[in-house]
């Protein structure tokens, strides 16, 4: 069978993972990788579930890589894929999409933070990712894991630097009014729309005059006596 080869921005991007297995094995990093990003963006949501589209879907898999020993057993899948480095997972996957959204100006990104259900195993915390989300193509382009949401704080700014944003505007919530925040995504530079609470309580106050509001008013100064 003629095989296609995978688009070179895959292949670039594979270069940002080391294979954890200390010694050669019959199913590539690569078959491993395509197979379960396949599958998965196809609604395989278990390593049974991506083994199991994997095999439906072998003919066509082999258009793009040999997969010569077939699929691995999901019990590879999930070896494999527990080895790997997560901060070199998250700079492949970064860079993957960056490849599939070259250019961000003018589009909507939104930063959140979510607990993962089903995380909570005895005595460990949930796990809690910040994400960034296109709102017009629906994809996430990159995550970082945080140990509780508190940590956000810390962790957007990691995410927008690992981000090729510049130009786009980001949506936080009140979570990512931070001066850290902003300088970071200001540094991009992007643009960005935030909620402001009593976390920020000065800020607050101030009601700004913006002809897209209903009733405008008067900006009023925190600091001067009513």
């Amino acid at each position: 069978m003629t095989t296609a080869p995978l688009p070179t921005h895959f292949i670039e991007a594979l270069a940002e993972l080391d294979d954890p297995r200390s010694r050669s094995c019959p199913f590539p990093l690569d078959e491993l990788m395509f197979a379960a990003l396949c599958g998965a963006s196809s609604g395989a949501d278990s390593w049974v579930s991506v083994t199991d589209w994997a095999e439906l879907q072998i003919d066509w898999l082999r258009q793009h890589l040999p997969y010569a020993n077939g699929i691995a057993s999901h019990d590879t899948f999930g070896r494999v894929f527990s080895l790997l480095d997560p901060h070199q997972f998250e700079r492949f996957f970064v860079r993957w999409m960056q490849h599939l959204c070259p250019t961000l100006t003018g589009e909507l990104i939104a930063i959140d933070g979510k607990s993962l259900r089903g995380s909570h195993d005895g005595g460990t915390r949930m796990t809690h990712l910040v994400s960034a989300w296109h709102h017009a193509r629906g994809l996430v382009l990159g995550q970082v894991k945080t140990a509780a949401k508190s940590n956000e704080i810390t962790a957007i700014p990691e995410l927008v630097a690992a981000l090729q944003i510049q130009g786009a505007i980001l949506t936080l919530d009140a979570m990512g009014c931070q001066h850290a925040v902003v300088d970071a995504i200001v540094a991009k530079p992007a643009d960005y729309i935030i909620a402001v609470k009593n976390n920020q309580p000065t800020l607050a106050q101030v009601r700004i005059h913006h002809p897209l509001l209903d009733t405008p008013t008067q900006p009023v100064n925190p600091l001067k006596p009513a």
